[in-house]
């Protein structure tokens, strides 16, 4: 019988979500969003499907990641599907909800659009 080896000490594994109130430095009062895709070799047969990403026509891993306003590293999630998009990724993390606990505000790129503010989308009617 095979038995489970505890994580070093210190090491306990990742977190669920963002946990911003815990360690929120005076002073901050917002966080930057963004999600990325590492892209991934393929794999053969339909198990890989998922890892599909439409956007960027490639196999890859989706992350979302949270940062300060210098730019630092706050938070970063677990490698999702390639597929799923970044604010889908961000509910079921539940960050906003997390971000809302801690008061914080929250800048986000434009597929945020109805959840967190965003920035303007250019047209070619309306430039930025």
């Amino acid at each position: 019988m095979a038995r489970r080896a505890d994580p070093p000490a210190g090491r306990e594994g990742p977190t669920p979500g963002p946990r911003p109130e815990e360690d929120r430095p005076a002073g901050r009062r917002g966080v930057l969003i963004d999600g990325t895709l590492i892209p991934t070799q393929r794999r053969t047969g339909e198990a890989n499907r998922p890892n599909y990403s439409g956007k960027h026509r490639r196999h890859g891993l989706h992350v979302l990641a949270l940062t300060d306003e210098r730019g630092r590293l706050v938070w970063m999630s677990a490698a999702r599907p390639g597929r799923t998009h970044g604010i889908t990724a961000a509910r079921r993390d539940r960050i906003l909800a997390r971000l809302r606990a801690a008061d914080l505000g929250a800048l986000a790129d434009d597929g945020s659009d109805p959840v967190v503010v965003t920035g303007f989308k250019a047209t070619r009617a309306r430039r930025l």
